[in-house]
């Protein structure tokens, strides 16, 4: 079970970054606080990808970083 979503992680990943690839402009509004363009827009897709892990906990009820820690 864990080889499977170790497996479909990248792929999950693919898909959020997916629609941004699809864009041809993006407008981005800012307050003038904290980063702006690229690094703004970066920051929110590894935000996303970052919390994959506890997603996939929530769906499967496997903790994959407990699991792949035992492994080590």
């Amino acid at each position: 079970m864990i080889d499977m979503l170790l497996d479909t992680l990248p792929k999950v990943a693919a898909e959020v970054a997916a629609p941004l690839s699809a864009c041809n402009k993006v407008t981005m509004v800012s307050s003038g606080n904290g980063a702006v363009g690229a690094s703004k827009i970066t920051g929110e897709l590894l935000d996303i990808v970052v919390k994959l892990p506890k997603a996939m906990e929530e769906l499967t009820g496997i903790d994959i970083t407990k699991s792949l820690n035992r492994s080590r």
